[in-house]
């Protein structure tokens, strides 16, 4: 079962994801949403996974 720090994190990342791609499908922007993706779990906005580079 799911600690209560667990289900708020999974509800954040549910909340990040739905406006990401929200964002995404209003702008049809790919590097947004990645950006967007990558820094709500804590990354530096100037990090870029590894295929972009």
């Amino acid at each position: 079962m799911l600690e209560h720090s667990d289900n708020r994190q999974a509800i954040h990342s549910l909340d990040a994801l739905s406006g990401a791609l929200f964002d995404l499908m209003q702008e049809d922007s790919f590097e947004k949403i990645t950006i967007t993706l990558f820094w709500s779990h804590g990354l530096p906005r100037t990090s870029k996974p590894r295929f972009m580079t």
